[in-house]
C-alpha cells in the first residue's frame, strides 16, 4: 500500500495518510489531507493518486507556491499548463520527498500481509470523479 507522512504545521505532530484513492492536499477544510497553519499551502494545492501500476502520481492544482519534488538532490517544481494534463504531474517513488508549500511529505510504499486489494479500475474511476469535482469548484 501507499502512504505519505508529514509534520503537521499546526501542532508539529507527524501524520500518516494511506493513499487508496485520489486525495486533494490543501489548506481548505474540504481537502482530503488538510494542512492548516502554513499560508504557503493553497486551498486546493495538489492531487495525489494511486496508479494502476501500484505507484503514486502527484499533480499540482495550479497552486500559488507550487509543488516540488526532491529528486537526486535537486528540487524540481511541477509546472501545470492550461489544457495539458500531463504537465505539472509526476510519479513518486518509495522514500521520495515532495513539498506542498513549505510542508515536506515523504512517500512510503509498503506491502502488508492481509491488506485488502482494490479493483483494478478503482484509481482510474476515482481520478475522473475528483477531476470533475475540482472543475466544478473552479466554476463556482
Amino acid at each position: 500500500m501507499l502512504y505519505v507522512t508529514f509534520i503537521d504545521p499546526k501542532d508539529k505532530k507527524e501524520r500518516t495518510t494511506q493513499i487508496v484513492r485520489p486525495l486533494v492536499i490543501g489548506r481548505s477544510k474540504g481537502a482530503d489531507v488538510n494542512v492548516e497553519g502554513d499560508s504557503t499551502v493553497s486551498r486546493l494545492h495538489a492531487l495525489i493518486a494511486p496508479r494502476l501500476d501500484g505507484r503514486l502520481d502527484i499533480r499540482d492544482l495550479a497552486s500559488s507556491a507550487g509543488t516540488h519534488i526532491m529528486r537526486l538532490g535537486q528540487k524540481m517544481r511541477l509546472l501545470p499548463e492550461p489544457n495539458n494534463a500531463e504537465k505539472g504531474r509526476a510519479v513518486l517513488f518509495d522514500g521520495e520527498l515532495f513539498l506542498i508549500g513549505r510542508v515536506e511529505f515523504k512517500v512510503h510504499y509498503k506491502e502488508l500481509i492481509g491488506e485488502p486489494t482494490l479493483p483494478h479500475d478503482y484509481a482510474e474511476e476515482m481520478n475522473e470523479e475528483i477531476t470533475e469535482e475540482i472543475a466544478m469548484e473552479d466554476t463556482i
